[in-house]
């Protein structure tokens, strides 16, 4: 388990502030501080980090950043973090032979989020398209999709349908 002390930290900190570009705008020189203590914490913990965690923290870093910024919808990173548990889904599976219930019920549960509403409802009335999604494997190897299901639901879709396989 990796720890890092209070006085490491605050010793980096007053580092940046030594080491950073001086700027006599305050506004300016708080960006500037933070963005050299980021870049500055960053590089020396993943100097001390296994390389098969040095991933995991470059994306725990990236979202507590992004997160502060508001970027990041909670409800979405909490059904992310969380995965689709939906308890009661009283719409019927309308592609039972390839999509499984508990997919299916992801799909219906992901729709409960602003950025993927009405997705339970186009995947419903548009099965064959996103069967040829789901059965070509485009969703996991980063390649644009020849397929588009519908363009607002394109990479949402996507993530909306790795995590149901």
């Amino acid at each position: 388990m990796y720890q890092y002390s209070l006085t490491w930290f605050i010793d980096l900190y007053l580092k940046s502030i030594g080491n950073s570009q001086p700027s006599d705008d305050l506004q300016e020189r708080i960006l500037i501080l933070n963005d050299h203590f980021t870049n500055s914490m960053y590089r020396n913990v993943c100097r001390s980090l296994f390389e098969k965690d040095k991933l995991l923290f470059s994306f725990i870093l990236c979202v507590g950043l992004m997160k502060g910024k508001g970027k990041i919808d909670d409800d979405a990173w909490r059904f992310l973090l969380t995965g689709g548990v939906a308890l009661d889904n009283p719409h019927a599976n309308p592609a039972p032979d390839w999509l499984s219930d508990k997919a299916w019920s992801e799909i219906v549960r992901a729709s409960g989020l602003s950025n993927l509403a009405g997705l339970f409802k186009h995947v419903r009335e548009n099965t064959g398209l996103w069967k040829q999604v789901y059965d070509s494997g485009i969703a996991t190897s980063g390649t644009p999709w020849r397929v588009e299901p519908a363009g607002r639901f394109r990479s949402h879709g996507r993530s909306a349908l790795l995590a149901s396989r």
